[in-house]
C-alpha cells in the first residue's frame, strides 16, 4: 500500500518545532484542571486511589496532543501514562513528533502494516516488533466518507470491503485490535461517518460491526469543541470500544450468558449500559452555553500578543471578492436569526466568523465561534470587521481540546474496565 494511503488524506502541515509552546502545554494542563475539578471530590479520590501504569499507542492521530492531555491527568491523579509508539505515514509529521516526543522509542510509518507484528520504525531506522499497548488511539482517514466528497457514493460500503482511503486505513486499525486486543481504542472521525450514503446504511453502522465481532463493546457520539471550552465548530464523531474480558472467545454464546446467571440478550444490555456511562460523563462536562470567541480570546491570551498573533489588517485587508463573500453570509446569518425569533428585532449584525478563502456558495460561517480551521483556511470576524489569523493558534488548540473529550471518555472506560475484568453474577448487566 503507498504511504500516502496509510495516514491522513490531505497534505501535510509545516513543520513547526515550536508548536507545543509552553502556552499551549499550559492551555492543556488548565483544561484538564477544570474537568478535573467538575468531576466532584467523591470521584478524585476514588480515581487517585486506583493507579495504573497505561501503555499508549496512537496511529494518524496528528499532532498526538491526546498525549499531553492523558500525562496531565496524570500528573493530577497520580496515574502514568507511557507513550509506547505512533503511527504516521506524513514524513512531516513524523519529522514534528520526532521533535516534539524526543523520547518517543518508536514511530511506525503505516498503519496497514502493524497488524503483521513486524513493521518499519522512523526512529531506529529498521523493522521491528510491534509493541501491544493498554489504551488506543487512532484516527483514520475521512476522505471516503467525507460530505465533501463528490466521489463519496462510489465508497457507500468502504468500511466493509476495506475500500478508499477510509476503508484501508480503518481496516489497519481493525487488524491491530484484533491482533493486540487492547484494552480500550478510541477513534475519530468526521461526522460523515454518520449519514447514510444513498440507500446504504451510514458507515458508522458498518464499523460499529468490526469491532463488535473481534469482542468490543462499542459506543460512539457525535461532539462539537464549542461545548468543550473551543469557540470553534468541529463536530466529529468519536467512538469507544472497551474489550469483553468476561469471557475467552470472541463470539457470546447463550450458554455463556446462563452460566453467569443472564439472559441471552446479555451482550447488548451491557453494551447499552457501558455506552450510557460514557454518554453521561460526557453530557455532564458539555457546557449549555458555549464560550464565544471574542470572551475566548479576551480571556486567553496575553495583551500583547492579542494584536500580534491576530489582527492582519482592518477594512482594506480584504479583497473585493471575499467582501462580498462576507457580506453574503451575515445575510444568511441574520436570516437564520430572524426565522429562530420571528418576534424579535435585530439590533446589529449577527457576531460571525466566515472563512473567505472558500468561494461564495461554499464559504463556512458560523456564529459567536470560528468554523472548521483547515490549514488554508483565511478566518474574517465581522464584528471586529477584521482578518484574523485565527486559524493560526486554533488549528494547535482544537485537538488539544478535542483530545479532552478523548480524557473524559477515558476516565469512564477505565472505571468500567474492572467490570469486564471480574464480571460478577449478581450484576444486573
Amino acid at each position: 500500500m503507498p504511504e500516502a494511503a496509510a495516514g491522513a488524506d490531505t497534505a501535510a502541515p509545516a513543520v513547526d518545532k515550536a508548536a507545543p509552546a509552553a502556552a499551549v502545554l499550559t492551555c492543556i494542563q488548565d483544561c484538564v484542571r477544570h474537568f478535573w475539578e467538575r468531576l466532584g471530590t467523591r470521584d478524585r479520590v476514588q480515581f487517585r486511589m486506583r493507579p495504573h501504569t497505561i501503555r499508549v499507542g496512537t496511529a494518524c492521530s496528528g499532532t498526538d496532543s491526546v498525549v499531553h492531555v492523558l500525562k496531565s491527568l496524570g500528573d493530577i491523579a497520580g496515574w502514568k501514562f507511557e507513550h509506547v509508539f505512533s503511527c504516521e505515514c506524513s514524513e512531516n509529521k513524523r519529522r514534528w513528533l520526532k521533535d516534539n516526543f524526543p523520547t518517543l522509542p518508536h514511530i511506525f510509518t503505516d498503519v496497514t502494516e502493524l497488524h503483521k507484528g513486524m513493521a518499519f520504525d522512523a526512529v531506529t531506522g529498521a523493522v521491528i516488533a510491534v509493541p501491544g499497548v493498554d489504551l488506543f488511539v487512532a484516527g483514520f482517514v475521512c476522505k471516503s466518507v467525507s460530505s465533501e466528497n463528490a466521489q463519496r457514493m462510489q465508497f457507500a460500503d468502504c468500511i466493509g470491503r476495506s475500500s478508499g482511503l477510509t476503508g484501508e486505513t480503518f481496516r489497519g486499525v481493525e487488524q491491530f485490535c484484533r491482533k493486540y486486543q487492547p484494552a480500550v481504542v478510541i477513534c475519530e472521525n468526521v461526522s460523515g461517518l454518520l449519514k447514510r450514503v444513498g440507500q446504504s446504511e451510514p458507515p458508522i453502522a458498518a464499523v460499529r460491526r468490526e469491532f463488535s465481532t473481534i469482542g468490543y463493546f462499542v459506543g460512539h457520539a457525535l461532539l462539537d469543541t464549542r461545548k468543550f471550552l473551543l469557540p470553534q465548530r468541529r463536530n466529529r464523531c468519536w467512538i469507544w470500544a472497551i474489550l469483553d474480558r468476561s469471557r475467552g472467545s470472541k463470539d457470546v454464546r447463550s450458554s455463556d450468558c446462563l452460566e453467569h446467571g443472564r439472559s441471552s440478550g446479555c451482550r447488548e444490555s451491557r453494551e447499552r449500559k457501558l455506552s450510557s456511562s460514557v454518554s453521561a460523563i460526557l453530557s455532564h462536562f458539555e457546557s449549555q452555553r458555549p464560550i464565544s470567541l471574542g470572551d475566548f480570546l479576551a480571556s486567553s491570551l496575553p495583551a500583547r500578543d492579542k494584536e500580534e498573533d491576530f489582527v492582519t489588517g482592518g477594512r482594506a485587508a480584504l479583497s473585493d471578492r471575499e467582501r462580498h463573500v462576507v457580506n453574503a453570509a451575515i445575510e444568511n446569518a441574520r436570516r437564520q436569526l430572524q426565522e429562530q425569533r420571528p418576534l424579535q428585532r435585530l439590533q446589529e449584525d449577527p457576531d460571525i466568523v466566515v472563512d473567505v478563502s472558500k468561494s461564495l456558495g461554499r464559504a463556512p460561517w458560523c456564529i459567536g465561534a470560528a468554523t472548521c480551521v483547515l490549514p488554508n483556511s483565511r478566518l474574517f470576524w465581522a464584528r471586529e470587521d477584521r482578518a484574523t489569523r485565527l486559524a493560526k493558534v486554533l488549528l494547535s488548540k482544537p485537538r488539544c481540546h478535542v483530545g479532552l473529550v478523548v480524557l473524559l471518555v477515558e476516565r469512564v472506560c477505565w472505571q468500567l474496565l474492572e467490570f469486564c475484568e471480574h464480571p460478577s453474577a449478581g450484576t444486573d448487566y
